[in-house]
């Protein structure tokens, strides 16, 4: 469905199907790994309790916020990386590198 109409989009606007394709198949994959990474996260590390004092205040808070949204922070860089793929591919692999370590990570610690 995703490729589907990304190429119709692709085709309607003029832009190249090709790149619209791989970029939805790219983001369909990436996607599919933040979900696996998100299923083989586990309970809230008790370390993310302790506060975090800084000059500012207490970082606890963002620092729990960010584990809590890593897949959503996770697909939606993923989604703002393909959309740059037709002009330079390496965003897209910074975060295809990203998603696949933390992805081994977690499924070499799993429980």
């Amino acid at each position: 469905m995703l490729v589907a109409s990304s190429l119709i989009v692709a085709l309607v606007s003029g832009h190249s199907a090709l790149a619209a394709g791989v970029a939805s198949v790219v983001l369909g994959l990436m996607t599919l790994a933040a979900r696996v990474s998100g299923a083989l996260k586990g309970p809230l590390p008790p370390a993310l309790l302790a506060p975090i004092p800084t000059p500012a205040g207490d970082l606890g808070a963002a620092a729990r916020l960010a584990w809590a949204l890593d897949g959503v922070l996770l697909t939606a860089a993923a989604g703002a990386s393909v959309a740059l793929i037709a002009m330079s591919p390496f965003a897209v692999l910074m975060v295809g590198v990203a998603i696949g370590g933390l992805v081994l990570r977690r499924w070499r610690h799993r429980r």
